[in-house]
């Protein structure tokens, strides 16, 4: 076992104990430093901000590269908070949530609900929120580490996560779990392997998309919902928004460029809390990748 195997997990539970605008400052700092290299995820970062922006000036971009890879960096620097602080101080961090109404229509209805999250502002607060208030099951892909899978496992079961493994049969749990009018979180943006996604539109660009929410979609007819947890000054905000495509989901190619709408709307929230440094066109049409 590395050494950083036991380091990290320590360094997180030492964090928690700091105060939370510490820690984002810290992590605008060091997101700062990274800002101003040429690493790869810099490269990847203006890469992905000057496909997809086109209309920003070259100055906005450059500024947007900035403030979006200081926000992954805070995410870093949040997560010893959220994992291990009380669930009271997590809410509380939570300061409004905008679509309510959508989520509790959903939860009443009873038809299952799936919520699409990219990965914007922190994953880790809108599943905290979701799995107070109802169950919640989605994919995890454990680190190597297992002192870091216990933690992380700990930290997202203990307020009624259910957790599933990112192969057929986690798949087959999410389906189960819908069909029992159950709540269930996918992060859409993530690139598929071959053969579990189709190309769609993107923000004006063919992008290699997952079908496993319209797959989903399909088989039960359930309810759908964007969500992210945005960074205000001093902690969060929900924001939702009901997702119902006009394509049928057997036109999946059309069905999900309409979910890929769905997410570039909401990520227009705040531009500057996306990570913008997933490679989202690495397997393009014609074989090749926008980052060669």
């Amino acid at each position: 076992m590395a050494i950083s195997d036991h380091i990290v997990p320590v360094l997180i539970k030492a964090s928690a104990k700091l105060p939370f605008h510490w820690l984002r400052a810290m992590g605008r700092a060091m997101g700062g430093r990274v800002a101003n290299g040429n690493s790869k995820m810099v490269q990847i970062t203006r890469k992905n901000i000057e496909t997809c922006l086109p209309h920003l000036t070259k100055v906005e971009q450059q500024q947007l590269v900035v403030d979006s890879i200081k926000h992954t960096s805070m995410i870093a620097f949040e997560m010893g908070s959220i994992w291990q602080r009380s669930p009271e101080w997590m809410m509380n961090k939570i300061e409004s949530v905008e679509g309510i109404e959508y989520f509790n229509e959903a939860i009443k209805s009873e038809q299952g609900l799936i919520l699409i999250c990219p990965h914007l502002g922190n994953w880790e607060v809108a599943n905290y929120w979701v799995s107070t208030i109802t169950p919640i099951t989605a994919l995890f892909a454990p680190p190597k580490s297992k002192i870091m899978n216990d933690m992380i496992k700990a930290a997202r079961e203990k307020t009624g996560s259910k957790l599933v493994p990112t192969n057929r049969k986690g798949v087959a749990a999410l389906l189960k779990a819908l069909k029992q009018g159950e709540t269930i979180g996918i992060l859409p943006d993530q690139l598929p392997k071959e053969g579990s996604g189709v190309y769609a539109d993107f923000m004006g660009h063919t992008s290699y998309t997952m079908t496993l929410v319209n797959t989903m979609a399909a088989k039960t007819g359930a309810n759908m919902l964007t969500i992210t947890a945005l960074r205000t000054d001093t902690g969060f905000r929900i924001v939702l928004e009901p997702f119902k495509p006009k394509a049928i989901p057997e036109n999946r190619e059309a069905w999900v460029a309409e979910m890929n709408q769905a997410v570039a709307k909401l990520i227009m929230h705040a531009p500057e809390q996306y990570q913008w440094e997933y490679k989202r066109f690495r397997r393009l049409p014609d074989g090749t990748s926008l980052y060669n």
